[in-house]
Parts: C-alpha cells; sequence; structure tokens
C-alpha cells in the first residue's frame, strides 16, 4: 500500500513500513523498526548519506527488498 502527498510517502507491506518526507534537499526516513535517518538529495540526482552516494533507485531497490522479506 502507497500514501503519497507533496512531501510524504509511506509504504506498506504486512507489519513494515517505510516513510519517506522531503523538506527540500533534504529526506528524512523512518522505518517501523524504529530506524531512521537523514538523506541528503545531490545536484546529480544521487542520496548522500554519511557513508556516500547511491543512485536513486539502487536505494528505492535495497528498501524494496528489506520490506518484502
Amino acid at each position: 500500500m502507497f500514501e503519497v502527498d507533496e512531501v510524504k510517502i509511506t509504504v506498506r507491506h504486512k507489519e513494515k513500513w517505510l516513510r519517506l518526507e522531503r523538506n527540500g534537499a533534504i529526506v528524512t526516513w523512518a522505518r517501523e523498526n524504529r530506524k531512521n535517518g537523514k538523506l541528503e538529495i545531490t545536484e546529480t540526482g544521487r542520496l548522500r548519506n554519511e557513508v556516500g552516494e547511491d543512485e536513486m533507485d539502487m536505494a528505492a531497490e535495497a528498501w524494496a527488498r528489506e520490506l518484502m522479506r
């Protein structure tokens, strides 16, 4: 299930969920297991965190795999 508005996306699969909330270039994420963090959208459209950068589609694939386990 997806819930989408102008600044927030929530994806649910059974008891698991992921919420992404955007404030400018900053994306805050949270999970059902209380894990959370912040990412920055770079000028080239990649996602940057404290350990490096990823393409957005690669990050989305990783999140989807986690939700489907």
